[in-house]
């Protein structure tokens, strides 16, 4: 599905959605790119897409969010509940960063969790001289996720309102 483009919107269109989503199939995986934002009212159009997508696709999804321009915990969640279908059907998922989805993962810790291509961040390394956290693969058999030098325990959400 292919929401109205943000930038043709006119200043009369205010219930316009803010966002589209460009699918593109592939002969295994199925790249989709989301341009403008990701907030709970455009959430709901977005994961029925995307997990359209990710079921019509053989290996996996590709989701390009460079050109994303915000997105808050509701996308965040989206993008978290996609990663754990994939992985549970024997599926990957990568995302497409920009900076402004960097600082999103970054202040909820949640990178790891993800792989990611074209990381934009200028260094690899925290305040205080700490690396970040490096990537943590998916079990498929449980979905979950290794987290980085903290305990063993599982971010657990619901898929509930």
């Amino acid at each position: 599905m292919t929401h109205p483009d943000p930038a043709s919107a006119g200043p009369g269109d205010a219930d316009d959605p803010l966002v589209t989503v460009d699918v593109e199939p592939g002969p295994e995986r199925i790249t989709a790119r989301i341009r403008g934002e990701i907030d709970m009212d455009d959430a709901p159009d977005v994961r029925a897409d995307l997990l359209a997508a990710l079921e019509a696709s053989s290996t996996g999804l590709d989701v390009d969010l460079s050109a994303l321009t915000f997105c808050d915990s509701a996308g965040l969640h989206l993008m978290l509940h996609l990663n754990r279908l994939a992985a549970q059907a024997g599926k990957t998922l990568t995302l497409r960063s920009n900076p402004q989805l960097d600082r999103l993962l970054d202040l909820t810790e949640t990178r790891h969790l993800f792989t990611i291509h074209g990381d934009t961040r200028r260094d690899t390394t925290r305040s205080g001289g700490k690396p970040r956290p490096a990537g943590r693969a998916c079990d498929p058999a449980t979905g979950h996720f290794g987290r980085p030098s903290r305990d063993d325990s599982v971010i657990a959400y619901t898929d509930e309102p």
